[in-house]
């Protein structure tokens, strides 16, 4: 009996002290605490150190490489209202002076500048896009119309009669942007596998695995290319850079919250954007990095975090978060202006002298000689994106596209 009892508290102490070893609370309140710096902190208070940009402009036709996700300030301003198209937008692209876009009808059409529609075609039949919440990713290039999809497809037009070029089904998800380089186009499905497809014929040239989770998102998977490399980011939070001539890994990063009480459980990356060789992409582990093109080193990184796309000028990084306008230093990473909003903004343009903030049904325009001037206009729509053709912007919402010249 009595080694029973002992027995019996044998194992209810040694339970004891695995549950205190598990106990993240009570391992954490133990020792020497190491400060973290919380982005709640970086991000709290509005910087001023600048009142005002001075930027190189670029011209309308070159504001934004695709590869690259470069997108550069532009050299226009923000017009009159002109025209608007009412329609339930689900993807849209621009090519050759036209807008392509798809609906939520399952419709893929080209409009003119004047937003008149010069050709359309079904693209599933109703039966299939009424019992399935499609979405879809474009690309126009090489005068091909280039659309992946939900449910595993890549369909492939050409530009100038809509004429099914080619169709291949490879049953996961698409969730990546594509990228072309040189004849093949570049995409990632939801189980972070990567291919490589011949875009003028359909043909698999190659497909490589990486790891995956069972939780997806489609802001895991981000795709860039620049020079002969393709970088590539997957759901288990890992960055690489795959040389493209002989299809080795040059170098990988595996990101780390710096809190691991917090970290998130799903993965979630902005755009990998490349310029002068330098790579930028901030992610929900909790920074903003900087890393060198050709070790994978990193150069910078600050402790906050912007899913949404960014803006990269000759000294600047420009980038919004939840109700957050912030400037960058380009080299430095350091915050150079941060103001907040009393609502969140959706969008942003750098434009000729002012930059547009997209705030729910009206739009800020921040004076850049003076960063703490700005006025409203008052629109109809809550737009969320753009489209640049020639002299003319065309704001984006889900149900209207709105030209302004």
């Amino acid at each position: 009996m009595k080694k029973k009892i002992l027995i019996f508290f044998f194992i209810l102490i040694s339970c004891s002290k695995k549950e205190e070893l598990v106990d993240i609370d009570a391992f954490i309140s133990q020792g020497k605490k190491v400060k973290i710096v919380e982005e709640k902190f970086f991000l709290n208070n509005n910087v001023s150190l600048i009142n005002n940009l001075k930027i190189k402009k670029k011209t309308s036709n070159i504001f934004y490489k695709k590869n690259q996700n470069l997108i550069h300030p532009v050299n226009l301003s923000i017009g009159k209202r002109n025209k608007s198209l009412s329609i339930d937008i689900v993807a849209y692209s621009n090519y050759m002076n036209k807008l392509v876009l798809v609906d939520s009808s399952s419709n893929l059409s080209i409009y003119d500048e004047d937003l008149k529609k010069i050709k359309s075609i079904k693209i599933y039949k109703k039966k299939i896009y009424k019992n399935n919440k499609i979405n879809y990713k474009i690309l126009v290039e090489n005068n091909r119309i280039f659309l992946s999809d939900t449910l595993g497809n890549i369909h492939v037009f050409s530009f100038e009669n809509l004429e099914v070029l080619w169709k291949k089904n490879l049953s996961v998800p698409f969730l990546s942007d594509m990228k072309i380089y040189k004849n093949d186009l570049y995409l990632i499905n939801s189980n972070s596998k990567i291919f490589s497809i011949n875009y003028l014929k359909g043909n698999l040239n190659w497909s490589f695995e990486t790891a995956s989770k069972k939780i997806k998102n489609h802001l895991s998977y981000q795709i860039s290319l620049f020079k002969n490399n393709l970088f590539f980011t997957n759901d288990n939070g890992e960055l690489f850079n795959l040389d493209l001539s002989n299809g080795n890994i040059l170098w990988s990063i595996s990101f780390e919250g710096e809190n691991f009480k917090k970290k998130e459980s799903i993965f979630k990356s902005s755009k990998i954007v490349i310029n002068d060789e330098v790579l930028y992409l901030s992610n929900n582990f909790g920074f903003f990095y900087a890393i060198n093109f050709n070790s994978g080193s990193i150069i910078w990184q600050k402790p906050f975090y912007s899913l949404s796309d960014f803006v990269i000028s000759s000294k600047y990084i420009f980038l919004k978060k939840e109700n957050q306008f912030i400037v960058l230093n380009k080299k430095t990473g350091n915050i150079l202006y941060n103001k907040s909003f009393q609502s969140k903004i959706l969008n942003f343009l750098i434009l000729r002298n002012q930059i547009c903030l997209f705030i729910e049904d009206y739009f800020l325009l921040l004076n850049q000689n003076n960063l703490s001037e700005y006025n409203s206009i008052k629109i109809n729509s809550s737009f969320k994106n753009y489209i640049i053709i020639g002299e003319n912007i065309f704001f984006i919402s889900h149900n209207k596209v709105v030209k302004f010249s």
